[in-house]
């Protein structure tokens, strides 16, 4: 019986009484790969209870080693400046929303660098700013 590789699209085979495993063999080995390399240059984000930090204290999920990763993931993504007024300094990450709170590491898309000045003016606005949106 042959799988497809939902990552590579190879076909591969294996005993058709076990239950398929999720990628091909290559596939598996360069994803492990691929994560002995991040965890080698600190680029993994701490082990963390997603339930937990969506119900704590948000003043409190900001103080937690899962958020100060993310918060520096994020920055190193967009080169180290504001994404509205593109200056560097001092950096605030703004939710767009949070329904992804606790699991950020996933959709660092749904956040925004923003220098304080931004930042403030953000959470000013009446309406959704497209430059900043």
């Amino acid at each position: 019986m042959a799988w497809i590789c939902p990552k590579c699209e190879r076909s591969y085979g294996g005993d058709p009484r076990l239950r398929p495993p999720y990628v091909c063999k290559n596939c598996r080995q360069e994803t492990r790969r691929e994560k002995q390399s991040l965890k080698a240059r600190g680029k993994v984000v701490p082990k963390h209870d997603g339930k937990q930090l969506r119900t704590m204290p948000y003043a409190e999920f900001l103080r937690t080693s899962y958020w100060r990763e993310v918060r520096r993931l994020k920055i190193r993504q967009v080169g180290g400046r504001c994404e509205h007024c593109k200056t560097r300094g001092s950096f605030q990450v703004h939710h767009r929303d949070y329904k992804y709170r606790g699991n950020e590491h996933k959709h660092l898309d749904c956040l925004v660098v923003l220098c304080g000045k931004c930042h403030e003016f953000r959470h000013n606005l009446d309406i959704e700013c497209p430059a900043i949106v």
